[in-house]
C-alpha cells in the first residue's frame, strides 16, 4: 500500500496532495505510462481532483490562448474487462477548438496504443 493510498478516503481535492503525490498518482493511472515526464509535472501543477475510486481526474489547463480550459479523463471498464477511456474538453474562446482538438485526438491516440500493449503485456 502506498503512501497515498493511507490518505483518508475522504480525500479528493488535488490541492490537498503534494505536487510529488500528485504526479505518482497521474504516472500510476492508466494512461500515465503514456504521458512524458514535462506532461506529468503540468498535469500534477494543474490538477483540481484525482479521484481513484471513480477513476477520474480533473484538471486545468493554463497559460496559452485559451482564457478557460478545464477538462477531465475518466476510466470505464467494459464487458470484455478492458477499458474504455472519456476525455471531456471545456474551452474557450471557440477559436481554439480545432487546435486543442487536435491535441486531444494525438494524446488519445498515444493512450490507446499505451493501453493496448499494456493489455497485451499481460495476455
Amino acid at each position: 500500500m502506498s503512501d497515498i493510498d493511507k490518505k483518508p478516503k475522504a480525500l479528493r481535492r488535488a490541492q490537498d496532495l503534494t505536487t510529488t503525490d500528485r504526479a505518482r498518482m497521474i504516472r500510476d493511472l492508466e494512461f500515465g505510462s503514456a504521458l512524458g515526464a514535462e506532461t506529468v509535472a503540468q498535469l500534477a501543477e494543474s490538477s483540481r481532483v484525482i479521484d481513484v475510486r471513480r477513476r477520474r481526474f480533473v484538471y486545468r489547463a493554463v497559460g496559452g490562448r485559451a482564457s478557460h480550459h478545464n477538462a477531465f479523463f475518466q476510466v470505464f471498464p467494459t464487458p470484455d474487462a478492458k477499458s474504455k477511456v472519456l476525455w471531456v474538453t471545456d474551452l474557450l474562446p471557440d477559436e481554439m477548438r480545432a487546435p486543442i482538438e487536435q491535441m486531444v485526438e494525438l494524446g488519445s491516440g498515444a493512450i490507446q496504443r499505451t493501453l493496448e500493449e499494456s493489455y497485451r503485456a499481460v495476455e
